[in-house]
C-alpha cells in the first residue's frame, strides 16, 4: 500500500557539505591514471554539473576530445576517492544546520534522499564522511553515474521513491540545492525547489531565479518544513 509523505531530494556539495580540494585532487588522479597526463586545475564551471559532464570538460581542457574516455575516468575517480578517504574525512565540513534539519524532517516523516552529480561511490563516500547516512535513503537517490543530465536524475529519484511505495505528488516534492542548475532540474520535473546560499552563489543572485524558497543556510530547522506546510 502506498503512503503519502513529503519528499526531499538533497544535493550534496555546497548544500549538505563541503570537502574543499578533494574533488579536484581526485579528478587529477583519475585523469592521470587514464591518460598519463597531469591535468592542471583551471577555473571551470562545475557548479551543479554531473561528474560525467565534469570529466568530459576536464578531458577537453587537457586536450582529449574523446567521449569514450569518460567512463574510464569515472571508474578511476571512484578509485581515487578510496585512496583519499582519510583526507576526505579530514576535509569534510557539514554545513550549518544540516544535521539538525535532517533529524527534524526525519521526525516529521519526510522521505529524504539525494539527487547529486556525484557518481554513486563518491556520493556514498561523502555522505559517510559527513556522518549523514542515517537520515538519507540513498538507495532511492539518483547519481551522476545514472545519467549526465541533472533533470533526468530528479526524474529517476522520483521514480525510485514511487517504486518504494510512496505516493508521488509533485507539489510535495522538493529539490534542495545551491545552484541555478538545481532549480532548472526541479522546474523540468514540475516540483518545488529550495535554494541555499552555502555554495558559490549569493542570496541576491538566487532570489532572482524564482525558486519556491531561498535561505542563507539551513540553520533554521523549521525553514523547509514551514515552506512545505504552507504549500500543501
Amino acid at each position: 500500500m502506498s503512503t503519502s509523505s513529503p519528499i526531499v531530494l538533497w544535493d550534496i556539495d555546497g548544500t549538505l557539505m563541503r570537502s574543499p580540494g578533494i574533488g579536484v585532487r581526485a579528478f587529477v588522479r583519475a585523469v592521470e591514471r587514464v591518460t598519463g597526463v597531469v591535468w592542471t586545475p583551471q577555473r571551470l564551471d562545475f557548479g551543479g554539473r554531473t561528474d560525467p559532464d565534469i570529466a568530459a570538460r576536464i578531458l577537453e581542457s587537457a586536450g582529449f576530445d574523446e567521449p569514450a574516455l569518460v567512463p574510464a575516468v569515472l571508474e578511476a575517480l571512484a578509485e581515487a576517492y578510496v585512496d583519499l578517504d582519510g583526507d576526505l574525512r579530514a576535509a569534510v565540513t557539514v554545513l550549518p544546520g544540516v544535521a539538525v534539519m535532517l533529524r527534524t524532517l526525519d521526525r516529521e516523516r519526510v522521505v529524504q534522499t539525494v539527487v547529486t552529480g556525484n557518481i554513486a561511490p563518491v556520493a556514498r563516500a561523502k555522505i559517510s564522511a559527513g556522518g549523514l547516512e542515517a537520515h538519507l535513503r540513498l538507495e532511492w537517490g539518483a547519481f551522476g553515474s545514472d545519467h549526465h543530465e541533472r533533470s533526468e536524475l530528479v526524474k529517476l529519484a522520483i521514480e525510485r521513491v514511487g517504486a518504494a511505495g510512496h505516493d508521488i505528488r509533485r507539489d510535495t516534492i522538493w529539490v534542495v540545492g545551491d545552484t541555478p542548475r538545481d532549480l532548472a532540474a526541479a522546474q523540468a520535473n514540475s516540483v518545488r525547489c529550495a535554494l541555499v546560499c552555502t555554495g558559490t552563489f549569493g542570496f541576491d543572485e538566487l532570489c532572482e531565479l524564482g525558486a519556491d524558497l531561498v535561505v542563507a543556510d539551513l540553520s533554521d530547522p523549521t525553514s523547509l518544513s514551514d515552506a512545505m506546510a504552507s504549500r500543501r
